[in-house]
């Protein structure tokens, strides 16, 4: 399968974009299939969140200039200081390609984005 590269969020009709605290962030909701998105880091910093439980949870989150913000797990931040060094404060400005994959996460299949180890162009 062939990808389509985009610089904006698709507007799809996955179920999760019916529910506003579930579009605020970037997902694979965001993408078509076969669709990678290249976004366009504006910061990284720490913010409060509300995770499955209800409950307040400080997470990692990475900002862009043309797409929802991203909540950064190990494996994309590892990647991102493979492609732009350990100090986040350097990915500014930087761009990363962004796309939608399954997984195996605790104990099921679920869709994850994940960063393509190449610097877009």
């Amino acid at each position: 399968m062939s990808s389509n590269i985009v610089y904006q969020p698709s507007q799809t009709t996955h179920w999760r974009n019916l529910f506003e605290s579930k579009s605020m962030l970037l997902g694979s909701h965001n993408l078509n299939e076969g669709e990678e998105l290249v976004c366009n880091i504006n910061c990284a910093g720490i913010e409060t969140i509300k995770n499955k439980s209800g409950g307040d949870e400080k997470v990692p989150v990475l900002h862009f200039s043309n797409a929802p913000s991203m909540v950064l797990n190990i494996t994309n931040t590892k990647m991102i200081a493979g492609l732009y060094g350990d100090l986040c404060e350097h990915w500014a400005g930087k761009s990363i390609q962004v796309y939608a994959t399954k997984v195996k996460a605790f104990g099921a299949v679920t869709t994850a984005l994940r960063i393509r180890p190449v610097i877009p162009v």
